[in-house]
């Protein structure tokens, strides 16, 4: 059992030191390489900056919603349709609270 998981262990570094070779062979070839590095780089960089473009997309995104939660606790407070409500009756105040409550879920 041992042996066939060391032959398997070998095999993988043999691939993996093949690929390495033809990597650099790839990159440091003397009539193309230095074209493929900077294409390389190129696509790189523009990867790095799209993501980075990204994540503060996301970060404006999340606090435009936790600035619109903020604004709407502040100016439309949960208990005035219950009080309203209560003014009316048993029968609205039911109402009221049934409909506030499918709104918080």
């Amino acid at each position: 059992m041992r042996s066939t998981h060391l032959r398997g262990q070998r095999r993988l570094s043999i691939l993996f030191g093949f690929f390495c070779g033809v990597v650099a062979c790839f990159l440091l070839d003397p009539n193309q390489g230095r074209r493929r590095r900077r294409l390389l780089a190129d696509r790189g960089l523009a990867q790095a900056r799209r993501g980075w473009r990204r994540v503060n997309r996301f970060q404006r995104y999340i606090a435009s919603q936790l600035y619109g939660l903020r604004q709407k606790a502040i100016h439309e407070p949960p208990w005035t349709e219950v009080a309203e409500a209560f003014r009316g009756g048993a029968r609205d105040l039911e109402t009221a609270v049934h409909h506030r409550s499918a709104d918080l879920t």
